[in-house]
């Protein structure tokens, strides 16, 4: 599927999205908000598009996901 535009890889591997209601409590927000960055931490470490001693997406990242053109 092609938007017009293009978005980096990287942006659309750490991708989360959020749908919250108005059944969602102040408490429910306050809860992701606590528990969240843990998360997306733990995620990172795991991740191969991630360089942790960096704390950035690697340079090569894109690589690692486009064929080669030999």
């Amino acid at each position: 599927m092609s938007f017009g535009y293009e978005v980096p890889f990287t942006a659309i591997h750490g991708s989360v999205r959020f749908s919250l209601s108005r059944y969602n409590s102040d408490e429910d927000i306050d809860t992701v908000i606590e528990v969240f960055p843990k998360i997306v931490a733990n995620l990172r470490k795991l991740s191969p598009y991630w360089d942790n001693e960096r704390n950035a997406p690697r340079p090569d990242a894109l690589n690692l996901v486009q064929p080669s053109r030999a």
